[in-house]
């Protein structure tokens, strides 16, 4: 078809919808309007796909369209979602199509949209549904009137247990919002599109990249985090923001505009759009849109349970269901008595009508109903009574002077306020100045602490340097010590190095005092409300300013006195131990000292040496256990893990290194832990098979079977076994994440066995763990993630046994 791009088979005539005259249409395209010859009904040429005849199109998007149809083999109306054959030519998107079906049609619950068959026609994947008559959700939204807040929790409530029925055989919606909300004709809310909105067109999971409807997408999706039912209940909470507030919770000039803003803030509050909202009705709201996870509600039930309480007290308003009816073969909007226009019918999301709903009524198209113009006139009415009333109230003399004691009393406690407000206003101004002066002592004394924290170390040092010299001096002759400074110089130095040292114990002392002074002033100023006690301290740590000042001078000068007899010190103690070490010492030592490097040298060298040789030995031993590992690729691909650790376990005894033993015992423990997991998977089978004779029912993903049993050799599936060594990966993938969902298996236990699929797959890829790019580097990594994220405490175990993914996702 033109304008939709999708295929179908041409019909060669078809009944007239009114007066049953069959039309010649075999030279005419489908989906066109044509008129009967014989009573000028205007009507629309079906096209054939398959058993299904499409009759109407309901709406199209990027990957396909949606039809009204006709089961012919049963006669009944049907929804028909046809995607295009783009797709229909990537056999992994049509697989998973597939199994989404599926998974879906399981769903046999009132709140989800039933799922009737799936197939695929001239190359195009195709769903049959369930024809909804009672309009979509988001074409309730954006009317002049609010929504009922009773009625929009109502339909979150409806949504709520239809997601729950979902996550309960393990699957997540993705993409809730408005228009994935659809009503049959009594007002029940149903959700649409399970697992479609994780995959692009390519039909590549979403893992790789954000997913979802910018107004409604989960904040830890847009950050690349994988998505649980707490995801699906952000949606649904800001679905519910939409329907109350008018307007999404986040909104942009762009796509990524909105995607970006609730990412750099949190959710507004509804009573700012919408100021009369119940205010448990915002709770609820409010705790589904919190950013974190972990902030949400945690399960559907608890969340029902809120919603439950508190439609008990809210009683919601019925929905305005329109029904459609045939009348000269075109649709017509018929509304309930009393409802209110509300949306058209529709079959599944995503697709807009051509008819507006709320513009054709029975008394012609624009014309307001009987019903509403009857509210219109009871409104005035009620607006009437309200001011005859009130002025009939206002005349009364008692009234007025009762008005006018109000205004008196209002205006003496407006003037007691504003002296109050003066009174506080002039204490801030103290307190304040007194800030301000306290920060500059604070800044003064910081400075004297600082030169004297730098001045004690020289202290302690100028005592070792005069004894020292002392010694020195008895050994080098005095024509030595005397050549670069004279007795006077030394005599000098002492004395100022003995006069800094009670200075600055001194300054220490009163630094002390007037921190603890100014601080103590300040802690009470900040606790003080009287102004007079204010006062009085702020006159205190004033006067404590030129004091810090005082004692930042006095330390400045001290701790360059200090310094500069340290200096003088110090070049007299350097000059006398050179002297000494030429006395002392002599050619016969310095030969000595040179002859001990050098043998220290040699021995260096040597070690290196061994470090080089024992390095290359590690380095050779470990490329035999990795060029192993890589030859037992085939052997893990083919679920033969037994094998592999054999042949990695003959190369144990030949090890001479610590390294490579280390690397030889991570080897087989990953082994031994897939052999755990393929025991698990067996063990989950088994399980499957005792509780129902379908076993896992359509767990064999390619050609889609029911999985029987399993044992150590062969697994049992509808219509014969297949041996373990023919086990694809990805059938792998489908039993671990089949059995890691068991709601009876623990957190550490499903993190484990996940743990265990990334393992899988690093060495079904040949142990090249750094080709994250590759599909099996893709999967272990996400499930590597998964498994961290459920239980953390498995991190030291990842790093042992994944140490080139770090233990943790990329």
């Amino acid at each position: 078809m033109k304008d939709t791009g999708i295929l179908t088979e041409p019909l060669f005539e078809t009944p007239c919808q009114s007066c049953g005259h069959l039309l010649d249409v075999s030279s005419l395209p489908a989906f066109i309007e044509i008129a009967c010859p014989e009573c000028g009904t205007h009507q629309t040429v079906p096209g054939r796909l398959g058993g299904f005849l499409l009759q109407e199109l309901l709406g199209k998007g990027g990957m396909g369209a949606v039809y009204r149809g006709l089961d012919t083999s049963l006669d009944r109306a049907v929804a028909v979602k046809v995607m295009l054959s783009v797709l229909g030519e990537d056999r992994e998107f049509v697989k998973t199509f597939r199994h989404e079906a599926q998974a879906a049609a399981a769903l046999n619950h009132p709140n989800v949209v039933q799922i009737y068959s799936f197939g695929v026609e001239q190359g195009q994947p195709y769903m049959v549904m369930e024809l909804l008559e009672g309009g979509r959700f988001d074409q309730m939204l954006g009317k002049p009137e609010p929504l009922n807040e009773g009625f929009a929790l109502k339909v979150g409530s409806d949504v709520a247990e239809g997601l729950n029925a979902a996550a309960a055989i393990g699957l997540i919606h993705g993409d809730v919002k408005p228009e994935n909300i659809l009503f049959d004709s009594g007002g029940v809310a149903k959700v649409v599109d399970f697992g479609l909105a994780r995959f692009k067109r390519t039909g590549e999971p979403a893992v790789q990249g954000v997913w979802g409807t910018p107004y409604y997408i989960a904040p830890e999706k847009v950050r690349g985090h994988p998505a649980d039912a707490r995801s699906d209940i952000y949606s649904l909470g800001a679905t519910l923001f939409h329907a109350l507030a008018g307007k999404p919770p986040f909104d942009g000039e762009t796509p990524l505009d909105v995607v970006k803003a609730r990412l750099q803030a949190p959710a507004p509050a509804l009573r700012t759009a919408r100021p009369d909202i119940h205010p448990e009705v915002e709770a609820i709201v409010a705790r589904m849109l919190e950013q974190e996870p972990i902030k949400r509600y945690p399960t559907y039930a608890s969340l029902l349970a809120d919603m439950h309480r508190v439609l008990a007290v809210l009683q919601p308003a019925p929905a305005a269901v329109p029904q459609v009816s045939k009348r000269g073969g075109k649709i017509v909007l018929v509304k309930k008595k009393g409802a209110r226009a509300a949306a058209g019918p529709l079959a599944v999301p995503s697709v807009p009508l051509a008819i507006r709903p709320g513009l054709v009524t029975p008394g012609g198209l624009g014309e307001p109903s009987p019903e509403a113009q009857e509210r219109l006139r009871k409104k005035r009415r009620r607006r009437k009574t309200f001011w005859i009333s009130t002025v009939s109230v206002l005349g009364g003399g008692a009234a007025i002077a009762g008005a006018v004691w109000a205004v008196l009393r209002y205006n003496a406690g407006q003037e007691q306020r504003a002296t109050e407000a003066r009174e506080r206003a002039l204490l801030e101004g103290y307190r304040r100045e007194a800030e301000t002066v306290w920060s500059a002592s604070a800044a003064a004394a910081s400075n004297a602490a600082q030169r004297l924290a730098k001045a004690l170390p020289i202290l302690a040092d100028v005592d070792t340097l005069k004894t020292r010299i002392d010694a020195a001096v008895t050994i080098v002759p005095g024509d030595v010590m005397n050549a670069g400074a004279s007795t006077n110089a030394e005599a000098q130095a002492r004395l100022a190095a003995e006069a800094v040292t009670g200075a600055l114990q001194a300054a220490l002392a009163d630094l002390a005092a007037l921190t603890n002074d100014v601080a103590t002033n300040r802690n009470a100023l900040l606790l003080s409300t009287p102004a007079v006690q204010a006062l009085s301290l702020y006159g205190a740590i004033t006067g404590a300013a030129p004091r810090a000042d005082a004692l930042d001078q006095t330390a400045a000068a001290a701790f360059a006195r200090a310094q500069a007899a340290y200096k003088s010190l110090q070049a007299m103690d350097k000059k006398l131990a050179a002297a000494v070490e030429a006395k002392l010492a002599g050619d016969e030592k310095l030969a000595a000292a040179k002859a001990e490097e050098e043998k220290l040298a040699r021995e260096q060298a040597e070690k290196e040496r061994l470090a080089r040789e024992h390095a290359d030995l590690a380095q050779n031993e470990i490329k035999r256990i990795e060029d192993k590992r890589k030859e037992n690729a085939p052997l893990i691909q083919q679920n033969k893990y037994k094998e592999a650790e054999d042949a990695v376990a003959a190369l144990q005894a030949g090890l001479t290194t610590d390294e490579a033993k280390a690397v030889c015992k991570m080897a087989l423990e990953r082994y031994r832990v897939l052999e755990d997991l393929k025991k698990f998977v067996i063990a989950g089978i088994q399980a499957d098979a005792k509780n129902s004779p379908d076993g896992f029912k359509f767990g064999w993903i390619s050609p889609s079977r029911d999985v029987l049993n399993a044992d150590e050799n062969k697994v049992a599936i509808r219509g014969g076994t297949v041996p373990w060594d023919q086990v694809s990966p990805m059938q792998l993938l489908t039993f671990v994440k089949h059995y890691v969902a068991s709601p009876d298996l623990g957190p550490r236990e499903a993190s484990a066995q996940r743990l265990a699929g990334a393992v899988y797959f690093a060495e079904a890829s040949g142990g090249n763990e750094k080709a994250q790019k590759s599909p099996a580097g893709v999967l272990a990594a996400a499930l590597l993630s998964d498994a961290l994220r459920l239980s953390p405490s498995l991190e030291e175990q990842a790093k042992r046994l994944l140490p080139d993914l770090g233990g943790k996702s990329p």
